[in-house]
């Protein structure tokens, strides 16, 4: 009698196979699925994506249980060995794979000829690398061992990590020159992302140019490149090479900076973001000719200088699609009105954007209150940071264009009221009964955190008291509700002193007044938060917010649940449940 196969074969000889595989077996032959589960063996914190989350190897314990997974069964193997090698933070794990080197604690030599078999077990895990970090080593090579391996792999450039992404030499100076070398067996067809820092003097500029001109050779998806320290035109005249780069970060020391540097970047037309950082010895010399450089594709520009530096570059460049602007002033430079010139050119030729963020190290550096006007240049700006010198209520006129789109809005003023020699300024601060003139001219809002004066005298309760009063005369829900901010947060003054009124009053009254003109102003609002003031009372101002919650609760009453409802919370977290309901009700 003939077996009954469980495999049933058809006339035409062919097989047929189960028509559903088990999902253990699916996972077990599936090399993605396996290493995206033992990528979790080394889970950081917070988590990081792109290649800021291959910057550093995996450190013990969690190799030691990547290494006990590759032993653990063949389909574990190569899934666990290329989360294990997927990143190094040195040059030194790959070279003592070559039998032949005698690594010991300050030299690394070789104890004979190296030959090819010497390198096969170095290759084959080579193949797993996607980030290196080359760092400084403590040993001396010999300088025949890199030429030894470079030869041979062929004498190609760019063979010995064949699947590399991304690089990071964080301080090239420091390399010793027989490891410089080992640079040149980077480059490969894959590379997307390069960092190289520490340029201090002008031979390690030399090999990072060098080594930048490799990369644009072999590499055609450079995406992304850092550069820093004391760099030259040695270097950035390099950079244009890479023709579909869409991220440049220049962190710049002692470097002149010019136009002609600036036109070069510009020709990357696939550039998208830019950052920019100049330390206190870089200089930019105003151009002699007018040309500005145009970058087409730019979404994101970042620049840390001095306001004169941050001027220049604004007024030869040209952004037409630039959604987010980050300014950072480290100094005021040599024209006082740079700040200002700064954002008025910026808005101009940035109709697309959508953020803007200014902040300044010096107390003195800021942008002109009086020059936020131009930000209604901007139809689609909905996220603005910015230091200020002064918030007066002439900041924020009557007749001011609105600004329709702007959900958020953090405006510092570092003082209070300008000073002259012969005593203040007759323009007075901004205070909070002049809240409506910001509100209005934001019908948006939704944040709000700005540097004001509580003014609690009898001048500013007796006003917040008639805005109330008005309202409640014109909606019936006690309520102007025509604002949708939901969050107020006041921010202190770096002159605190000035603050001070002689004539406010902390009392209950006062603080019942302030209250309402909360509630009354900002209906939706979710956090009013006065903390920050540290020249108020924490008893007073704990006893204001907490009467802004009340005053909501009282005309927006919470829901009360159903006997449904209540069942069904009772079942899903035991009867102590519904016990406390009671108990909280009576």
């Amino acid at each position: 009698m003939e077996s009954v196969s469980d495999e049933i074969t058809p006339k035409d000889g062919s097989s047929f196979s189960a028509p559903h595989e088990l999902p253990q077996s699916q996972v077990l032959n599936d090399p993605d699925l396996l290493e995206l589960i033992f990528s979790f063996f080394h889970v950081r914190t917070p988590p990081q994506s792109g290649p800021e989350s291959l910057a550093r190897r995996i450190s013990f314990p969690d190799s030691q249980h990547l290494l006990w997974a590759s032993l653990a069964s063949k389909a574990f193997h190569d899934p666990a060995m290329d989360v294990l090698w997927r990143s190094l933070d040195s040059w030194l794990p790959l070279l003592r794979l070559i039998s032949i080197l005698d690594i010991n604690g300050s030299s690394i030599t070789s104890n004979g000829v190296i030959l090819r078999e010497h390198l096969e077990t170095m290759v084959r895990y080579a193949k797993r690398v996607r980030h290196i970090r080359i760092m400084a080593l403590r040993q001396t090579i010999s300088p025949f061992i890199y030429g030894s391996i470079g030869r041979l792999l062929g004498g190609q450039f760019l063979t010995l990590i064949p699947a590399l992404n991304s690089f990071d030499i964080p301080n090239i100076t420091e390399l010793s020159n027989d490891h410089i070398q080992c640079l040149f067996l980077l480059p490969c067809s894959m590379i997307s992302d390069v960092t190289i820092c520490g340029i201090g003097n002008q031979i390690s500029e030399v090999i990072a140019a060098s080594l930048i001109d490799g990369i644009a050779q072999t590499s055609r998806i450079v995406k992304t490149l850092k550069l820093g320290g004391r760099i030259t035109s040695i270097s950035l005249n390099m950079i244009h090479q890479f023709e579909r780069l869409e991220t440049l970060r220049l962190n710049m020391e002692s470097t002149p900076f010019s136009r002609q540097i600036l036109y070069g970047i510009s020709q990357m037309t696939a550039l998208k973001r830019v950052s920019l950082n100049f330390d206190g010895s870089c200089t930019f010399p105003i151009p002699s000719s007018p040309r500005t450089s145009d970058f087409p594709s730019l979404q994101h520009l970042e620049i840390s200088s001095s306001a004169q530096i941050a001027m220049m570059i604004s007024l030869y460049i040209t952004t037409p699609r630039l959604n987010f602007l980050t300014l950072h002033f480290s100094s005021l430079g040599l024209d006082t009105n740079s700040p200002g010139k700064c954002l008025q050119r910026i808005t101009d030729m940035a109709n697309f954007l959508k953020s803007i963020q200014i902040t300044s190290s010096d107390v003195n550096t800021c942008i002109p209150g009086a020059d936020l006007a131009c930000l209604g240049s901007c139809p689609l700006l909905e996220h603005i940071n910015i230091s200020v010198d002064y918030l007066t209520a002439q900041t924020f006129p009557a007749g001011l264009e609105q600004w329709p789109s702007v959900k958020y809005m953090r405006l510092v003023s570092k003082k209070v009221t300008p000073q002259l020699r012969s005593g203040p300024l007759k323009s007075l601060p901004l205070v909070l009964s002049q809240l409506n003139q910001i509100l209005s001219l934001c019908p948006k809002l939704e944040t709000l955190l700005i540097s004001i004066v509580l003014d609690t005298g009898p001048a500013g309760i007796e006003a917040m008291r008639m805005q109330t009063s008005s309202s409640q005369a014109h909606s019936p829900r006690n309520t102007m509700g025509v604002h949708s901010l939901k969050e107020l947060v006041f921010l202190p003054f770096a002159d605190t002193q000035n603050v001070i009124d002689e004539n406010s009053s902390e009392k209950a009254l006062n603080a019942f007044t302030v209250s309402r003109f909360i509630d009354c102003t900002c209906p939706y609002i979710k956090n009013f938060d006065l903390s920050q003031l540290t020249y108020i009372n924490r008893d007073w101002w704990d006893g204001v917010q907490a009467m802004v919650k009340e005053l909501q609760q009282m005309r927006n009453p919470p829901k009360k649940l159903s006997n449904k409802k209540i069942k069904e919370n009772s079942a899903a977290c035991g009867t102590d449940f519904l016990v406390d309901l009671k108990l909280s009700s009576s």
